[in-house]
């Protein structure tokens, strides 16, 4: 949403100042402003940065400042997914709230045609979301609600590594490559 920013620091301890804030963090405002956040990173990040973009992606409209920042910076996508946000479960009725407006609906969730619905919403909504990332060649972390989050990452971390150290260097002709 863009309501805090954490400048970056060279000092030691800053990685665990942005997990705690995160971590503490209370939103003001409702809802996700994905494009106003990209804009304005856009805005304040004048050199190169590695940019984690954490979310769970609900907004549309927000391709192209995502294009001009994916551009510019070093974006990595983590999307935080929720299981149940995939397979809806039977439960009855069921009172829930929209977290983006704050809208509450009724909902029966005991009848199959709302649970398929729902998961081909979330299913299109995924793959729109994926197709974006992969036209923008965004390597993207998918953090699942409950989940070790570690692991993600140094999967993530790992794939990244692996693909750096089997890069051409531009100074290497490909004949002196070693493989």
């Amino acid at each position: 949403n863009g309501e805090e920013v954490v400048p970056r620091r060279k000092v030691g301890g800053h990685v665990l100042r942005i997990i705690s804030d995160i971590l503490s963090f209370e939103p003001v405002g409702k809802g996700t402003d994905l494009s106003s956040a990209l804009t304005y990173l856009s805005h304040i990040a004048k050199r190169k940065t590695v940019t984690f973009l954490v979310s769970d992606f609900p907004t549309e409209h927000y391709e192209k400042p995502l294009r001009i920042v994916a551009r510019k910076h070093d974006l990595v996508p983590c999307v935080i997914v929720d299981p149940l946000e995939q397979q809806f479960p039977n439960l009855g009725l069921v009172d829930l709230e929209d977290p983006e407006t704050g809208a509450r609906f009724l909902v029966d969730t005991s009848d199959p045609r709302v649970r398929g619905k729902f998961k081909r919403f979330m299913e299109e909504r995924r793959q729109k979301r994926d197709t974006l990332f992969k036209r923008l060649s965004l390597d993207a972390v998918e953090l699942s609600a409950g989940a070790d989050y570690a692991l993600a990452l140094q999967k993530f971390f790992r794939m990244r590594a692996r693909r750096a150290a089997g890069r051409v260097l531009p100074w290497r002709s490909s004949a002196s490559r070693v493989r």
